[in-house]
C-alpha cells in the first residue's frame, strides 16, 4: 500500500464515516463541504472553486477529491520533514493533520516543529492542540476533533 493509500485510509472514516457525502453540506465551523472533507475542487481549467450548496457528486468524484488532496498533503508532509527520519504511521498521522488544518497551519504548527526537533512525544501531545473549531464565533473544543487527534497522536507513535 503506498503511502497516500494508507493516509487515505486512514482519515477517511475521520471525515465521512459513513462513506462519502454525496450533496454539499456545511460542516460544523460552517463551511460547506462535500465527499470526504472537500472544501473546493478543481475545475476543467485546473481553477480551484469553493465547494457551495447544492454541489452533487458521484462517489466516484469524492473518492478523487480525497486521492487529489491527500497526495497533495503527503507532498507537504514530506517537504516540510527537515532531517528527522520517520515511520510510515508518521508520515500517516502527519498527513491527516495537514489534511484537516490545511498547509499553511501544518507548516507552522508546534506538531511538525517538534517533530523535526526528533522529540515524538512532544510532536504527539501537540496534535492535541488542533482540537477546536469555530462554532457560532467561538473557538470551542470538538469532541470529534479531539478524538481525532488522539487517533492521529497514536498512531503517529505506534
Amino acid at each position: 500500500m503506498t503511502l497516500e493509500e494508507s493516509s487515505a485510509a486512514f482519515i477517511a472514516p475521520f471525515e465521512a464515516a459513513g462513506g462519502p457525502v454525496l450533496k454539499s453540506y456545511r460542516d460544523i465551523a460552517g463551511v460547506w463541504t462535500i465527499g470526504y472533507g472537500t472544501t473546493f475542487f478543481l475545475n476543467d481549467y485546473g481553477a480551484q472553486v469553493p465547494v457551495t450548496e447544492g454541489l452533487v457528486w458521484t462517489a466516484a468524484q469524492c473518492m478523487a477529491a480525497l486521492a487529489r488532496d491527500v497526495s497533495s498533503a503527503v507532498a507537504v508532509v514530506i517537504g516540510a520533514n527537515v532531517w528527522h527520519p520517520w515511520s510510515e504511521n508518521e508520515i500517516v498521522a502527519l498527513t491527516s493533520l495537514c489534511y484537516n488544518i490545511g498547509a499553511t497551519s501544518y507548516r507552522s504548527s508546534t506538531v511538525l516543529r517538534e517533530h523535526n526537533l526528533g522529540d515524538r512525544r512532544a510532536a504527539a501531545q501537540a496534535f492535541l492542540l488542533w482540537d477546536k473549531a469555530h462554532v457560532d464565533g467561538k473557538l470551542v473544543t470538538v469532541e470529534g476533533l479531539l478524538n481525532r487527534r488522539k487517533a492521529e497522536a497514536q498512531r503517529y507513535l505506534s
